[in-house]
């Protein structure tokens, strides 16, 4: 938090460390209301990092989101850095993982299309049942 707050001439006053606050979403606020992750790295400069559900949520809801990345802070020959990305989900390419799950659809802004029942749904189905596979014995 030191190297964080020597990079943007900050005072204890006027930084919160919000570190010790499950689900916030950031590790600090200043007095502007402004949010920072902060991710911190021993060694080298890491070209990922991954943000938690919380991280995101907050990310998305406000345009003062900051995310901070300090690196080479260990080592005799240590030259920290301390990187500051603005709007790192606008800025930064998000990496295919796996999935991701949208809740909202029910109220969300969007086009319906509702239909009548079927007036006969009991379609014959002759000739389109599926075979049974057979097992390897």
């Amino acid at each position: 938090m030191d190297l964080f707050r020597k990079a943007f001439g900050s005072d204890r006053e006027d930084l919160t460390d919000l570190r010790t606050q499950r689900g916030v979403g950031a590790d600090a606020i200043d007095d502007l209301g402004r949010f920072f992750e902060l991710k911190v790295h021993a060694g080298a400069e890491p070209d990922q990092v991954k943000l938690t559900n919380a991280e995101v949520r907050r990310a998305l809801s406000t345009d003062d989101y900051f995310l901070v990345v300090v690196s080479e802070v260990e080592g005799a020959d240590a030259r920290p850095r301390v990187r500051v990305v603005v709007d790192p989900l606008k800025q930064l390419q998000p990496l295919d993982q796996g999935e991701i799950i949208l809740s909202g659809v029910k109220s969300s802004t969007s086009t319906i299309f509702d239909f009548s029942p079927v007036a006969d749904s009991t379609q014959s189905t002759e000739g389109n049942e599926p075979e049974d596979e057979e097992e390897d014995s």
